[in-house]
């Protein structure tokens, strides 16, 4: 069994931990969406959750490929990677586009139709905010790792959803 904490940084900032065994898909402890960025995950005490964790997967910040000055709080992504770096070793930072489970052109919407089909799709009412959109990259990021470490009942989970899609298909 291990413990891994997938976060999506920002002003707005996704939470998931999970406890993830060998032979069944992520348990999911909680989640959480944190508004105020670095100071916010300060006052929630993400600290208490980073330090215990046998993995942390962050998204790692990608500035965009254009000339211009950034505001400040699009750079708090770099804020909270460094807060996390300093409370756990073992941290693996991924690329943005890392947590698109499918290859397909709308890889993001086909990865929220998986977690709505999974049952791990989270809403804004859930955390009292409009939409929960960093909370659902935050669990992207978790399902793409474990696919990546080739977790089996992840995998499995992934290859059903596509069954079911074909199926679906198939009856229209």
């Amino acid at each position: 069994m291990s413990k891994i904490l997938s976060i999506d940084p920002g002003m707005s900032t996704g939470l998931v931990r999970a406890t993830v065994e060998d032979d069944a898909p992520p348990t999911i402890a909680w989640k959480e969406q944190i508004e105020g960025g670095l100071n916010g995950l300060i006052e929630f005490s993400l600290w208490d959750y980073v330090s215990d964790m046998d993995r942390v997967v962050c998204e790692k910040f990608h500035p965009r490929q254009m000339a211009r000055s950034y505001r400040m709080d699009e750079l708090e992504p770099l804020r909270i990677e460094g807060y996390v770096l300093s409370a756990n070793h073992v941290t693996l930072f991924r690329q943005p586009e890392q947590r698109h489970l499918f290859k397909e052109s709308d890889a993001f919407e086909k990865s929220a139709a998986f977690l709505k089909w999974a049952g791990y799709w989270s809403t804004g009412s859930e955390f009292g905010y409009k939409d929960a959109n960093d909370a659902n990259s935050a669990m992207m990021h978790l399902f793409s790792y474990l696919r990546s470490m080739k977790h089996r009942p992840t995998i499995r989970l992934l290859l059903d959803y596509n069954r079911s899609i074909a199926m679906e298909e198939g009856n229209e």
